[in-house]
Protein backbone atom coordinates (compact mmCIF):
# COMPACT_ATOMS: atom_id res chain seq x y z
CA UNK A 1 0.00 0.00 0.00
CA UNK A 2 1.61 3.26 -1.11
CA UNK A 3 -0.84 5.72 0.38
CA UNK A 4 -3.62 5.95 2.97
CA UNK A 5 -6.08 8.81 2.49
CA UNK A 6 -8.19 9.81 5.49
CA UNK A 7 -11.28 11.64 4.21
CA UNK A 8 -13.02 13.91 6.73
CA UNK A 9 -16.22 15.89 6.18
CA UNK A 10 -16.56 17.21 9.73
CA UNK A 11 -14.96 16.64 13.12
CA UNK A 12 -17.59 14.25 14.47
CA UNK A 13 -15.84 10.91 14.53
CA UNK A 14 -12.70 12.44 13.03
CA UNK A 15 -10.44 11.08 15.77
CA UNK A 16 -11.51 7.50 15.01
CA UNK A 17 -10.88 7.95 11.28
CA UNK A 18 -7.47 9.50 11.97
CA UNK A 19 -6.51 6.78 14.46
CA UNK A 20 -7.48 4.00 12.06
CA UNK A 21 -5.67 5.70 9.17
CA UNK A 22 -2.53 6.14 11.30
CA UNK A 23 -2.62 2.48 12.32
CA UNK A 24 -2.91 1.27 8.73
CA UNK A 25 -0.29 3.70 7.42
CA UNK A 26 2.14 2.46 10.04
CA UNK A 27 1.36 -1.20 9.29
CA UNK A 28 1.70 -0.71 5.54
CA UNK A 29 4.60 1.77 5.78
CA UNK A 30 2.47 4.02 3.61
CA UNK A 31 2.22 7.77 3.10
CA UNK A 32 -0.70 9.31 5.03
CA UNK A 33 -2.70 12.10 3.44
CA UNK A 34 -5.63 13.84 5.12
CA UNK A 35 -8.38 15.32 2.98
CA UNK A 36 -10.91 17.56 4.74
CA UNK A 37 -13.88 18.46 2.55
CA UNK A 38 -16.66 20.61 3.96
CA UNK A 39 -19.89 19.75 2.17
CA UNK A 40 -22.44 22.57 2.11
CA UNK A 41 -25.17 22.43 3.30
CA UNK A 42 -24.78 18.90 4.76
CA UNK A 43 -22.48 19.95 7.59
CA UNK A 44 -22.52 23.06 9.75
CA UNK A 45 -19.34 25.05 10.08
CA UNK A 46 -18.40 25.69 13.73
CA UNK A 47 -17.99 29.42 14.30
CA UNK A 48 -14.38 28.91 15.33
CA UNK A 49 -13.52 27.66 11.84
CA UNK A 50 -15.28 30.48 9.96
CA UNK A 51 -13.33 33.28 8.36
CA UNK A 52 -14.57 36.84 8.14
CA UNK A 53 -14.58 36.71 4.37
CA UNK A 54 -18.05 36.10 2.91
CA UNK A 55 -16.77 34.62 -0.36
CA UNK A 56 -17.87 31.00 -0.55
CA UNK A 57 -14.39 29.57 -1.02
CA UNK A 58 -13.24 31.40 2.10
CA UNK A 59 -16.13 30.49 4.41
CA UNK A 60 -13.75 28.11 6.14
CA UNK A 61 -10.55 29.29 7.70
CA UNK A 62 -8.49 26.55 6.12
CA UNK A 63 -5.44 27.22 8.25
CA UNK A 64 -7.49 26.75 11.42
CA UNK A 65 -8.83 23.48 10.06
CA UNK A 66 -5.30 22.27 9.32
CA UNK A 67 -4.08 23.26 12.79
CA UNK A 68 -7.01 21.45 14.41
CA UNK A 69 -6.26 18.27 12.47
CA UNK A 70 -2.57 18.48 13.35
CA UNK A 71 -3.50 18.96 17.01
CA UNK A 72 -5.62 15.81 16.91
CA UNK A 73 -2.81 13.88 15.24
CA UNK A 74 -0.43 15.02 17.98
CA UNK A 75 -2.96 13.93 20.63
CA UNK A 76 -2.88 10.49 19.04
CA UNK A 77 0.90 10.42 19.68
CA UNK A 78 1.70 10.72 16.01
CA UNK A 79 4.91 12.39 14.92
CA UNK A 80 4.22 11.40 11.31
CA UNK A 81 4.46 14.18 8.74
CA UNK A 82 1.22 14.13 6.77
CA UNK A 83 -0.14 16.32 4.00
CA UNK A 84 -3.37 18.04 5.09
CA UNK A 85 -5.62 19.42 2.36
CA UNK A 86 -8.83 21.41 2.93
CA UNK A 87 -11.56 21.98 0.34
CA UNK A 88 -15.22 22.95 0.07
CA UNK A 89 -17.70 20.58 -1.60
CA UNK A 90 -17.30 17.79 -4.16
CA UNK A 91 -15.80 15.12 -1.87
CA UNK A 92 -15.85 12.41 -4.52
CA UNK A 93 -14.20 14.57 -7.20
CA UNK A 94 -11.57 15.76 -4.70
CA UNK A 95 -10.71 12.17 -3.82
CA UNK A 96 -10.58 11.13 -7.47
CA UNK A 97 -8.17 13.98 -8.19
CA UNK A 98 -5.89 12.97 -5.32
CA UNK A 99 -5.86 9.32 -6.39
CA UNK A 100 -5.37 9.82 -10.11
CA UNK A 101 -1.64 9.12 -10.17
CA UNK A 102 -1.43 6.19 -7.75
CA UNK A 103 -3.79 3.21 -7.52
CA UNK A 104 -2.27 1.34 -4.56
CA UNK A 105 -4.35 3.40 -2.15
CA UNK A 106 -6.76 2.77 0.71
CA UNK A 107 -9.38 5.38 1.58
CA UNK A 108 -10.52 5.67 5.21
CA UNK A 109 -13.66 7.68 5.95
CA UNK A 110 -16.63 7.92 8.31
CA UNK A 111 -20.02 6.75 7.06
CA UNK A 112 -22.22 9.50 5.61
CA UNK A 113 -25.30 8.27 3.80
CA UNK A 114 -25.25 10.89 1.05
CA UNK A 115 -21.49 10.70 0.33
CA UNK A 116 -20.15 7.22 1.08
CA UNK A 117 -22.14 5.36 -1.56
CA UNK A 118 -21.00 7.72 -4.32
CA UNK A 119 -17.40 7.49 -3.16
CA UNK A 120 -17.47 3.70 -3.09
CA UNK A 121 -19.02 3.47 -6.56
CA UNK A 122 -16.77 5.95 -8.33
CA UNK A 123 -13.36 5.64 -6.71
CA UNK A 124 -12.55 2.07 -7.89
CA UNK A 125 -10.36 1.90 -4.78
CA UNK A 126 -10.65 0.06 -1.45
CA UNK A 127 -12.69 2.15 1.00
CA UNK A 128 -12.75 1.52 4.76
CA UNK A 129 -15.97 2.99 6.15
CA UNK A 130 -15.94 3.74 9.87
CA UNK A 131 -19.16 3.42 11.86
CA UNK A 132 -17.81 2.71 15.36
CA UNK A 133 -15.25 3.88 17.89
CA UNK A 134 -11.70 2.67 17.37
CA UNK A 135 -10.84 -0.88 18.40
CA UNK A 136 -8.78 -3.69 16.95
CA UNK A 137 -10.44 -5.74 14.24
CA UNK A 138 -10.47 -9.21 15.76
CA UNK A 139 -13.63 -10.61 14.17
CA UNK A 140 -13.76 -9.93 10.42
CA UNK A 141 -16.39 -11.43 8.12
CA UNK A 142 -16.13 -11.74 4.33
CA UNK A 143 -19.43 -12.44 2.53
CA UNK A 144 -18.18 -14.02 -0.70
CA UNK A 145 -19.96 -14.83 -3.95
CA UNK A 146 -17.37 -17.40 -5.13
CA UNK A 147 -16.83 -15.35 -8.29
CA UNK A 148 -13.60 -14.17 -9.85
CA UNK A 149 -12.93 -11.45 -7.25
CA UNK A 150 -13.10 -13.73 -4.21
CA UNK A 151 -9.47 -14.89 -4.14
CA UNK A 152 -8.10 -11.36 -4.55
CA UNK A 153 -10.44 -10.12 -1.83
CA UNK A 154 -9.24 -12.79 0.61
CA UNK A 155 -5.60 -12.00 -0.21
CA UNK A 156 -6.22 -8.31 0.47
CA UNK A 157 -7.93 -9.04 3.80
CA UNK A 158 -5.07 -11.31 4.87
CA UNK A 159 -2.65 -8.51 4.04
CA UNK A 160 -4.35 -6.12 6.47
CA UNK A 161 -5.64 -8.43 9.21
CA UNK A 162 -4.64 -11.56 11.07
CA UNK A 163 -5.71 -14.73 9.26
CA UNK A 164 -7.20 -16.22 12.42
CA UNK A 165 -9.56 -13.24 12.64
CA UNK A 166 -11.11 -13.83 9.20
CA UNK A 167 -14.38 -15.69 8.64
CA UNK A 168 -15.94 -16.53 5.27
CA UNK A 169 -19.70 -16.34 4.73
CA UNK A 170 -21.67 -17.50 1.71
CA UNK A 171 -25.36 -17.36 0.93
CA UNK A 172 -26.05 -19.41 -2.20
CA UNK A 173 -28.30 -16.60 -3.50
CA UNK A 174 -25.54 -14.01 -3.15
CA UNK A 175 -24.27 -14.13 -6.72
CA UNK A 176 -22.53 -11.27 -8.49
CA UNK A 177 -21.05 -13.16 -11.42
CA UNK A 178 -24.10 -14.08 -13.49
CA UNK A 179 -22.12 -16.76 -15.32
CA UNK A 180 -22.56 -18.82 -12.15
CA UNK A 181 -26.23 -19.11 -13.13
CA UNK A 182 -25.50 -20.68 -16.53
CA UNK A 183 -27.08 -24.09 -16.99
CA UNK A 184 -23.66 -25.58 -17.82
CA UNK A 185 -22.31 -24.44 -14.46
CA UNK A 186 -25.37 -25.78 -12.67
CA UNK A 187 -25.05 -29.18 -14.34
CA UNK A 188 -28.60 -29.10 -15.64
CA UNK A 189 -28.81 -30.65 -19.14
CA UNK A 190 -29.99 -28.16 -21.72
CA UNK A 191 -32.50 -30.74 -22.95
CA UNK A 192 -34.07 -31.13 -19.53
CA UNK A 193 -37.00 -29.00 -18.42
CA UNK A 194 -35.53 -25.99 -16.62
CA UNK A 195 -37.71 -25.59 -13.60
CA UNK A 196 -36.96 -23.36 -10.65
CA UNK A 197 -36.79 -26.14 -8.08
CA UNK A 198 -34.26 -28.15 -10.11
CA UNK A 199 -32.04 -25.13 -10.72
CA UNK A 200 -32.27 -24.17 -7.06
CA UNK A 201 -31.17 -27.58 -5.81
CA UNK A 202 -28.30 -27.81 -8.29
CA UNK A 203 -27.24 -24.30 -7.37
CA UNK A 204 -27.18 -25.08 -3.65
CA UNK A 205 -25.25 -28.30 -4.23
CA UNK A 206 -22.61 -26.70 -6.46
CA UNK A 207 -22.25 -23.63 -4.27
CA UNK A 208 -21.72 -25.81 -1.19
CA UNK A 209 -19.00 -27.80 -2.92
CA UNK A 210 -17.29 -24.65 -4.19
CA UNK A 211 -17.48 -23.01 -0.77
CA UNK A 212 -15.99 -26.03 1.01
CA UNK A 213 -13.18 -26.06 -1.56
CA UNK A 214 -12.56 -22.36 -0.94
CA UNK A 215 -12.35 -22.89 2.83
CA UNK A 216 -9.91 -25.75 2.41
CA UNK A 217 -7.73 -23.84 -0.07
CA UNK A 218 -7.67 -20.62 1.97
CA UNK A 219 -7.42 -22.29 5.39
CA UNK A 220 -10.18 -20.02 6.70
CA UNK A 221 -13.24 -20.79 8.76
CA UNK A 222 -16.64 -20.14 7.25
CA UNK A 223 -20.37 -20.79 7.15
CA UNK A 224 -22.86 -21.54 4.37
CA UNK A 225 -26.28 -19.91 4.74
CA UNK A 226 -29.56 -21.54 3.71
CA UNK A 227 -32.28 -19.38 5.20
CA UNK A 228 -35.80 -18.45 4.21
CA UNK A 229 -35.68 -14.66 4.33
CA UNK A 230 -34.44 -12.44 1.50
CA UNK A 231 -30.68 -12.62 0.97
CA UNK A 232 -29.85 -9.21 2.45
CA UNK A 233 -31.91 -9.88 5.59
CA UNK A 234 -30.23 -13.26 6.08
CA UNK A 235 -26.74 -11.81 5.64
CA UNK A 236 -27.40 -8.82 7.89
CA UNK A 237 -29.01 -11.06 10.52
CA UNK A 238 -26.08 -13.48 10.53
CA UNK A 239 -23.44 -10.75 10.64
CA UNK A 240 -25.21 -8.77 13.36
CA UNK A 241 -25.69 -11.87 15.53
CA UNK A 242 -22.02 -12.75 15.09
CA UNK A 243 -20.87 -9.41 16.55
CA UNK A 244 -18.33 -8.91 13.79
CA UNK A 245 -16.10 -5.84 14.03
CA UNK A 246 -15.68 -5.48 10.28
CA UNK A 247 -17.44 -6.68 7.14
CA UNK A 248 -15.40 -6.93 3.93
CA UNK A 249 -17.42 -6.59 0.72
CA UNK A 250 -15.70 -7.72 -2.49
CA UNK A 251 -16.22 -6.20 -5.92
CA UNK A 252 -14.49 -5.58 -9.22
CA UNK A 253 -14.44 -2.71 -11.67
CA UNK A 254 -15.95 -4.93 -14.37
CA UNK A 255 -18.60 -6.71 -12.26
CA UNK A 256 -19.17 -4.52 -9.27
CA UNK A 257 -21.37 -5.72 -6.47
CA UNK A 258 -21.75 -2.06 -5.61
CA UNK A 259 -24.27 -1.77 -8.44
CA UNK A 260 -26.29 -4.45 -6.69
CA UNK A 261 -28.98 -3.38 -4.24
CA UNK A 262 -27.96 -6.18 -1.86
CA UNK A 263 -24.54 -4.65 -1.35
CA UNK A 264 -25.87 -1.17 -0.69
CA UNK A 265 -28.41 -2.66 1.67
CA UNK A 266 -25.54 -4.30 3.58
CA UNK A 267 -23.55 -1.07 3.64
CA UNK A 268 -26.48 0.86 5.04
CA UNK A 269 -27.86 -1.78 7.41
CA UNK A 270 -24.77 -3.23 9.08
CA UNK A 271 -23.61 -1.79 12.38
CA UNK A 272 -20.06 -3.03 11.84
CA UNK A 273 -17.39 -1.07 10.01
CA UNK A 274 -17.29 -1.94 6.31
CA UNK A 275 -14.31 -2.40 3.99
CA UNK A 276 -15.17 -2.36 0.30
CA UNK A 277 -12.39 -4.03 -1.69
CA UNK A 278 -12.25 -3.38 -5.42
CA UNK A 279 -10.37 -5.77 -7.67
CA UNK A 280 -9.01 -4.25 -10.88
CA UNK A 281 -8.30 -6.80 -13.65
Amino acid sequence: MQKIIAVLNDFNGADTVLERALELASKEKAVLEILYVHEEPLFDVPDYFRSEDSIKDEVLDKEKIKKEIQKRLTALDSSRQSAILVFIDDTVDRVLTQTRETKDILIVTAYHDSITEKLAKKSHLPVLIIKNDFKSYENVVLPVDLGETTEACIDFAERLFEKNDLFLLHDYRYIVDLSLMDVDYLGVPTSAPIIDAQINQELIKNQKLAFEALKKESGLRGDFIEQSLCVEDDLVGYIESGNFDLTVLCSSVEHSILSDSVSFSLLKSLSSDVLIYVSVH
